[in-house]
């Protein structure tokens, strides 16, 4: 337990506080995701007409941009402060935060035929509305966030709180160049920020259009769309890496040996496939001690094959095993050491994940937390073992393999579901991290510095400052 105590705390931030504004930004990004609108409200008749309820569906899916926004805007103070972070943080995060939060409860109230009763007090009718959206998971997130980043922004204000984000100064094994780690910032920055909107944007045409998303859906290939998405977020992850990323995709599309790619799918098949045998063995166990009789083995039951179309999931399993263990991987081994960067590439691969994670309607506040928790558990531990993969083969084939069968394997089940099958699930893959790292470590670790220099060749000659001015550590 202390050597875990000690590695998670080389892993945060060198002021803990950090976490508050990090945690802020991570509400105000999903906060738009959640429920906004109260079930069973309705728009009050007299209201029907008027020109705002008549724009609300053509402005929907806009008007909590600006909070999208500011939680983007927070990401990229927590790496680029600047030299007045407070008013940054209350122009960019405050300001349009409370704007949308001010339009949406004023719409509310002007547009709800709120329910009256004789035992309300006069002027409690008014607020009831309001009152209502308050206790939805988006509000409350919102409100959330604003409250975290506000905590630390009076401790900044007060000088108890530094910026940017940065580990401690033991958890930094290399200096880059100057140059090298900007970049990297950036490419962090626009995973978790900004790079979903601007795939969105891309590929609006294609995800608005009725009739190609109803073909797509028809022939049971929408995730083409997701395979694209990734694409482009290749294509720009390539762009700000520069020159280096040339090597960096050939050493990534090294095939693997038969050994490598045999484990990979054992990996990700093996744990489904123990599941669903654990799941028929408990049933017989329950016939045999009931005295029921004998049960006959029906693989349709406990071991069905997915459908061929979701073997199209490699793909944007491909990209993104490209730019989270392609890229990002070496660059964060090199700078804190094998395994704080291999962690860090799974918090920053989870938090990637964070807009897409929360589209179900009338999602709770546990179930928000719960699937928070989630994420970044399941991608932490499937880091550790796609990069053990990706070290132990020399490329990213291996671990995409992996991926992509987790990744069908989810989306259709072998055997049928339980309560608690996901938390086992992440469990035995936890267990297997534990094994890979533990009993076959990699070999080559950190052996070709060369191969994973981001940008250096591009970078001007820099020649010895007067009065050195080291860089923060960002983490």
């Amino acid at each position: 337990m202390k050597r875990i105590a000690e590695f998670l705390r080389s892993v945060i931030p060198a002021d803990p506080a950090q976490l508050l504004f990090l945690a802020g930004s991570v509400c105000l990004v999903i906060a738009p995701h959640l429920s906004w609108w109260p079930r069973g409200f309705e728009i009050a008749s007299a209201r029907r007409g008027d020109w705002l309820y008549l724009q609300i569906p053509a402005f929907r899916g806009l008007i909590s941009f600006p909070i999208i926004l500011a939680g983007v805007a927070a990401y990229f103070i927590a790496f680029w402060p600047g030299p007045r972070p407070v008013r940054r943080i209350l122009s960019y995060v405050y300001l349009p935060t409370l704007s949308v939060l001010a339009i949406l409860s004023l719409r509310s109230l002007y547009l709800v035929d709120p329910y009256r009763s004789v035992l309300e007090t006069p002027g409690f009718h008014g607020a009831w509305p309001l009152l209502a959206i308050l206790k939805l998971s988006g509000p409350q997130f919102c409100l959330a966030g604003l409250l975290l980043i506000g905590i630390f922004m009076a401790r900044l204000i007060g000088g108890r709180s530094t910026f940017p984000l940065a580990l401690p100064s033991g958890s930094v094994q290399r200096h880059d160049h100057p140059t090298t780690w900007h970049r990297t910032q950036l490419l962090i920055w626009l995973l978790i920020g900004p790079l979903f909107l601007t795939t969105i944007l891309v590929l609006l045409p294609v995800v608005v259009s009725v009739n190609v998303s109803h073909f797509l859906q028809r022939l049971s290939l929408s995730t083409l769309i997701a395979a694209a998405q990734m694409l482009l977020v290749l294509a720009i992850a390539s762009y700000i890496i520069g020159s280096s990323a040339r090597p960096l995709l050939r050493r990534a599309f090294r095939l693997p040996s038969e050994k490598s790619t045999f484990l990979a799918a054992g990996f990700a098949i093996g744990i489904p496939v123990a599941i669903s045998a654990g799941e028929y063995l408990w049933e017989r166990a329950q016939f045999v001690r009931h005295d029921v009789g004998a049960i006959t083995w029906e693989p349709g039951t406990y071991l069905h094959l997915p459908e061929v179309w979701l073997l199209l999931l490699f793909f944007p399993a491909l990209f993104e095993e490209i730019i989270f263990r392609g890229f990002l991987q070496p660059r964060l081994a090199q700078r804190y050491g094998l395994h704080r960067g291999i962690f860090l590439v799974g918090i920053i691969w989870a938090a990637f994940h964070f807009p897409s994670d929360f589209r179900a309607p009338y999602l709770g506040d546990l179930d928000v937390a719960q699937t928070l928790f989630y994420r970044l558990f399941i991608c932490i531990t499937l880091s550790f073992v796609f990069g053990w993969l990706t070290l132990e083969t020399g490329s990213v084939l291996a671990a995409a393999l992996a991926h992509t069968f987790f990744n069908v394997l989810i989306y259709s089940d072998l055997g049928p579901p339980f309560p608690g099958k996901n938390w086992l699930r992440l469990a035995l893959w936890a267990a297997l991290a534990w094994l890979l790292f533990r009993y076959w470590p990699v070999k080559r670790e950190l052996k070709s510095p060369q191969t994973v220099r981001l940008a250096e060749s591009t970078a001007p000659p820099q020649s010895a400052p007067a009065q050195p001015s080291p860089e923060p550590e960002n983490s």
